[in-house]
């Protein structure tokens, strides 16, 4: 982990933690303490019981409730807005859906938090080179 801890980062996500090791790798490289939850009840659980406050949330629009395999539309929506109660101030939005696919979701949970800062990341976005970085510095 980087010495330079930023900020606490939950990230939940029931994609293959293989193929998504090397982005956490470039976000705890990048400052971020990653907390890794794959079901929306895991991510659930980490909000309230976790040892600090996470200050950004990662996290994809669809997860399972549970167990992966079960998914639910728009759950990752849900999950923002609870995380958002508790005072996450940072929420990247990270999908193969279009945003317009959730336009009205979205757009009731970015009217709810103003205070909050809403990115929506495609999911093929983070094979582009420097993909990290840009999602590192989206975070901060």
């Amino acid at each position: 982990m980087n010495s330079r801890h930023i900020a606490n980062l939950l990230w939940a996500d029931d994609d293959s933690t293989l193929m998504l090791k090397p982005l956490q790798w470039g976000l705890e490289r990048g400052g971020f303490r990653v907390w890794p939850a794959t079901s929306y009840a895991e991510a659930l659980e980490l909000l309230d019981t976790a040892p600090e406050p996470f200050e950004s949330l990662l996290v994809d629009t669809i997860l399972p409730r549970a167990e992966p395999g079960t998914l639910h539309p728009f759950t990752g929506l849900t999950l923002a807005s609870k995380a958002a109660q508790k005072g996450v101030r940072t929420i990247v939005f990270l999908s193969v859906v279009a945003q317009s696919e959730v336009g009205d979701q979205y757009e009731e949970i970015v009217k709810a938090y103003p205070n909050v800062h809403f990115h929506y990341v495609n999911k093929l976005f983070l094979l582009e080179p420097y993909a990290i970085e840009n999602l590192v510095e989206s975070l901060k």
